[in-house]
């Protein structure tokens, strides 16, 4: 049983196409980072995840992360496959760590506060353009339009579709 991955363990593994760490609460730097086939990943018990985890992972299009509450700046950066992502419960997102996701257009977030968010954490994405949307709690939606780093992108901020 593995509760944690360290830097670089599997750092450019070119035939790794999915994961799934049932048991995994943490994600060292660079863990994954240039994985060309990655395609999927699930972290159901993963609460912290360091820089550069998936970094240029480009064919990453699913994540689970039910329990992540942390998201290290750059952990993301060039998923160009990734479109949505849902955060139930995390708290920090670090700078730039979806920066030139391409096709992510849809990030949900369900912490009962507003969560911290990096610089540039968007860079590049349907969502710094505002054509795709952040879903939060209808509670919290006046809250994120106003938070720093996230003002920017009140325009599409909107509490969970349905609500």
């Amino acid at each position: 049983m593995c509760s944690y991955i360290g830097a670089g363990a599997f750092y450019s593994c070119s035939s790794l196409s999915q994961v799934s760490l049932p048991v995994c609460s943490y994600i060292g730097n660079h863990t994954f980072e240039s994985c060309s086939s990655l395609t999927k990943i699930s972290l159901p018990m993963c609460s912290y995840i360091e820089a550069d985890a998936f970094f240029g992972c480009n064919k990453l299009s699913q994540v689970s992360l039910p329990v992540c509450e942390y998201i290290g700046s750059w952990v993301f950066q060039s998923c160009y496959s990734l479109s949505q992502v849902s955060l139930p419960v995390c708290s920090f997102i670090g700078s730039m760590t979806f920066r030139y996701c391409s096709s992510l257009s849809i990030i949900t977030i369900g912490y009962s506060s507003v969560c911290s968010l990096g610089s540039d954490a968007f860079y590049n994405t349907p969502i710094t353009s505002s054509t795709g949307s952040i879903y939060v709690p209808a509670s919290l939606v006046s809250a994120y339009k106003s938070a720093p780093n996230w003002s920017k992108y009140s325009a599409i901020i909107q509490s969970y579709p349905g609500l």
